[in-house]
């Protein structure tokens, strides 16, 4: 049951997974995407900020 409900969590890492480790240091740092200097590699990514 418990692995279960981690597993969507298992699946993008494996399909991503440097988006996924990437997304995963920045909510573990508590980094803030309008803040540089994600803000700025975000827009070199083409991210639009919505």
């Amino acid at each position: 049951m418990f692995f279960s409900e981690l597993s969507p969590i298992f699946q993008e890492l494996l399909q991503q997974p440097m988006a996924f480790s990437g997304g995963f240091f920045s909510g573990l740092l508590k980094l803030k995407l309008d803040e540089d200097p994600l803000a700025s590699w975000l827009d070199q990514q083409g991210h639009s900020g919505n």
